[in-house]
């Protein structure tokens, strides 16, 4: 017996409208001038005021930049369009033959890092930024120029971070004596940032006392994902001794300052409020590269710095690797004979 089969639906077999199937959204970019790219960027309008300013004011000139970067990602276009208008926003007096050159681009992108926008977003940006340069000049791009970005600073020698620290008990003020522990033991304990210390919670520090010893994490929230980090001794018994049961009785009180207004340089305003006797004023950038310093001459893997730092490339830590003028010592020389055991997560 023939068994006869269903007949096929006929509209199964027309593809779907754009932007209307959620396969295409996620799949098929939005192409310069097609309909659902002009209906793209004629909707988009930043939050912020002084960007939609600069939007309404060079429409054309922003729609043909737009279109200059190519194709937009359909699950979300409003990435490459955002940092177009920062691009406009920082170069007032840039002319139009210079405003997508490497240098331009550059300049913009140590600004942004200067004000405290994470390194990701940086190199985002920096990245959107010089394709649309380079389908403008039809040229291919310039090798990336890391020297572009801060300069990383030299680590701090351990008796410097000493005397600081016996700073800490001849301040005035408890609030001033608590901001200057807080931000040499995380910062040098744990590699902390600017940008970390600001937006840190006495919640977000997780301090475990047992009859042995006292063990301190930090939840550092400068990227796009926070990390935990473990603070190295003996910042972290002292971070533990300074800040006691705050973490359970206030957690939701700022580590460093008070108030809801967080500004970019509200922790260098508050080291500028530590009486240092003499002494040169630390700056926790420095004190950051002193942990990252710390930390390679200990058998640590170097991703795993680079992930508890928050970075997404291995450049600031090379930069420090080569300002470590050691010599190998015995004891390198017996960890690179030690066996490894296989793991298989290494395939």
């Amino acid at each position: 017996m023939t068994t006869n089969q269903p007949f096929p639906d006929p509209l199964s077999a027309e593809p779907p409208w754009p932007g209307t199937h959620s396969s295409h959204k996620e799949h098929d970019p939005l192409k310069p001038h097609s309909p659902e790219w002009e209906a793209v960027l004629i909707r988009y309008r930043p939050k912020e005021p002084a960007l939609r300013k600069i939007r309404n004011d060079r429409e054309e000139e922003f729609i043909a930049d737009a279109a200059d970067y190519g194709d937009l990602p359909a699950s979300a276009p409003v990435g490459a369009l955002l940092d177009i208008l920062r691009l406009y926003q920082r170069s007032p007096h840039v002319s139009e033959e210079r405003l997508w050159t490497d240098q331009n681009i550059y300049r913009v992108a140590t600004q942004m890092l200067a004000d405290g926008t994470s390194d990701w977003k940086v190199e985002t940006f920096t990245a959107r930024m010089r394709r649309i340069g380079r389908n403008k000049n039809a040229r291919p791009l310039d090798p990336p120029k890391y020297s572009s970005k801060k300069q990383v600073k030299d680590p701090y020698p351990a008796h410097m971070c000493e005397s600081w620290w016996d700073l800490v008990a001849s301040q005035p003020k408890p609030a001033t004596a608590r901001n200057l522990a807080v931000v040499l033991c995380v910062s040098t304990g744990s590699g902390a940032s600017a940008v970390d210390l600001r937006l840190l919670r006495f919640g977000d520090i997780i301090i475990d006392r047992t009859p042995d010893r006292v063990t301190v994490d930090v939840w550092l929230r400068s990227t796009r994902k926070p990390r935990r980090v473990p603070v190295a001794e003996p910042w972290a018994a002292r971070l533990a001794d300074t800040i006691g049961d705050l973490p359970e009785i206030s957690p939701g009180m700022w580590a460093v300052g008070d108030g809801n207004v967080r500004a970019k340089n509200l922790i260098s305003n508050k080291l500028k409020r530590v009486r240092w006797g003499g002494q040169e004023p630390c700056v926790v950038a420095r004190l950051r590269t002193t942990w990252i310093a710390d930390r390679l001459s200990q058998p640590v893997r170097v991703d795993v710095i680079q992930e508890m730092l928050g970075l997404s490339t291995l450049a600031t830590v090379i930069a420090v690797a080569k300002q470590l003028v050691e010599a190998p010592t015995p004891v390198h020389y017996e960890q690179l004979r030690a066996h490894t055991p296989y793991s298989g997560d290494r395939g």
